[in-house]
């Protein structure tokens, strides 16, 4: 899994000198069988230059310089503490299956962690790690607006030679980025240094071990999930660019304009600091989950039951004016249109999908859930409830004007929130296709239990594709006739997933 993303300053290499071959086989794990223990590492010579150098841990295989510097002696001691930590490939697959962090950030943050295992054991990344084309490597991520790349490259470059470069390459186009990479930088390094001062910390954040929530690795899938957390949150506009704060013409914040940045600011620190408070206890067990986000909901269950009432009209449907037509149902236009537009035309919206959660803490009657499907005519309506596995946990309620007699009796708990809105998302007329979410928030996952990472991945799910949101019944009923109406709508942000948000990243969610 383990690629090199620091290579050292190019220096001039003693080629008469005897070559220094690194001994992997020197280390031990405690996640590999003997049969890949068995088997001789094979060493390659390469130049110390950028994307030669690597370690393949399950192929036994390393790709370094042996020049006798103290760049390329730096590089050897990186990849040798890629070679007795980094999971293997087989490993990697799992924690990116584990799905509470995307592989590119995951393996951007190996990077820290390595350099400062490899600090920890004497060798000087802050002077040799680094080829000279960071400057660069900041400036084309800065010109191309790409600031989660930019984040990713900060923490791979944190704990070597090649950070100030990076980040000066930022600054020269993207100067309002600097302070919001250093504080992340930051950090996940602080984090990190925690857990080698914590004599206590369980597991250690070098440990290897067949089960992954034993892995020092673990660590590094925590920092990389509260990274893209908080990307999420600073770019959470338009652009894709962090929020800036607004400027007069003597560069300082605008009268009125400044209190609002430094509230971000402050929120930004205590997520920070949230964080960080992980790993100040005596012992740091349990910070990573035993199982992947997807074991940890109960199994979509869908039933569709026979829609047999009729319900007529369309979510987003109206009338509009038109110069074509048999019935002039708008004769005052004849003054004041100049196209003369006295005709109706029906126009329909783009469909719609309407999730409803009917666990216990949404005590919703039958009425009120029936009234909700009436007002989202021709959508496709299901409501969803987990708790028992026996039976089915989302049921369609109603579908293409047609809606069950009888709803069927819900099962109390939640269980299934973020698989519903997935098989919701799927089930879009069409990508512009309005879906609404009525929740309450208070999502959980087998045997009902509460994770604030099941509430995020809810959270992800309704910024990513656009979802809308309503707490109670009133609301989503106004929503749905707003809807009906062809009028702008606002979501309704239960509070349950604001508290959440909040917490993990300092900021407010918002989202349409």
């Amino acid at each position: 899994m383990s690629k090199s993303a620091d290579t050292p300053i190019t220096a001039t290499p003693n080629k008469s000198a005897t070559p220094q071959v690194p001994e992997p086989e020197m280390l031990t794990r405690n996640d590999l069988t003997s049969t890949t223990t068995d088997k001789r590492w094979k060493i390659v010579g390469v130049q110390p230059q950028r994307g030669e150098p690597m370690t393949g841990v399950d192929a036994r295989e390393m790709r370094v310089p042996m020049y006798d510097t103290e760049h390329s002696r730096t590089i050897r001691a990186h990849e040798m503490v890629h070679a007795k930590v980094s999971p293997t490939t087989k490993q990697f697959e799992k924690w990116v299956k584990r799905g509470y962090a995307t592989a590119g950030m995951m393996v951007r943050v190996e990077e820290l962690r390595v350099n400062l295992l490899a600090q920890q054991a004497g060798f000087d990344t802050i002077t040799h790690l680094s080829d000279g084309s960071e400057y660069l490597a900041g400036q084309r991520t800065a010109d191309g607006g790409d600031f989660r790349s930019a984040v990713a490259d900060a923490i791979a470059f944190r704990a070597c030679a090649g950070y100030a470069p990076y980040l000066d390459g930022i600054a020269s186009k993207k100067p309002d980025w600097i302070e919001y990479l250093n504080s992340l930088a930051e950090t996940a390094e602080t984090y990190f240094r925690n857990l080698l001062d914590n004599e206590y910390a369980t597991p250690k954040l070098h440990d290897t071990h067949s089960r992954l929530n034993l892995c020092g690795f673990g660590y590094v899938e925590s920092v990389a999930k509260w990274l893209e957390e908080m990307v999420g949150a600073l770019t959470d506009n338009p652009t894709g660019e962090p929020q800036k704060q607004p400027e007069g013409k003597d560069g300082k914040p605008k009268d009125g304009e400044g209190e609002e940045s430094e509230e971000e600011a402050k929120g930004f620190t205590e997520a920070g600091e949230r964080k960080l408070q992980e790993t100040k206890g005596w012992n740091a067990r349990g910070k990573i989950p035993k199982k992947g986000r997807d074991s940890m909901w109960e199994e979509l269950k869908v039933s569709t039951p026979a829609l047999e009432r009729n319900v007529m009209g369309a979510i987003g449907r109206k009338r509009v004016a038109t110069n074509v037509g048999r019935s002039p149902r708008r004769m005052s236009r004849l003054l004041t249109d100049p196209e003369r537009r006295i005709f109706d035309r029906t126009v329909k919206g783009a469909g719609g999908v309407v999730l409803m959660d009917t666990s216990g803490s949404m005590s919703l009657s039958h009425d009120e859930v029936m009234e909700m499907v009436l007002s989202a005519p021709s959508a496709l309506v299901a409501q969803y409830s987990g708790g028992r596995t026996s039976k089915p946990n989302l049921y369609v309620v109603a579908n293409k004007g047609k809606c069950v007699k009888q709803l069927p009796d819900p099962n109390g708990g939640n269980g299934v929130d973020a698989p519903a809105i997935r098989w919701a998302i799927s089930k879009r007329q069409r990508s512009n296709s309005p879906l609404i979410w009525i929740t309450d928030g208070g999502v959980t996952g087998k045997g009902d239990s509460w994770s604030e990472d099941l509430v995020m991945e809810c959270i992800a799910l309704v910024k990513q594709f656009g979802i809308y949101t309503a707490e109670t019944p009133e609301q989503a009923i106004a929503m749905l006739k707003g809807m009906a109406k062809g009028e702008k709508v606002r979501s309704t942000v239960p509070s349950h997933l604001a508290s959440v948000y909040e917490a993990h990243t300092g900021h407010t969610l918002t989202y349409r």
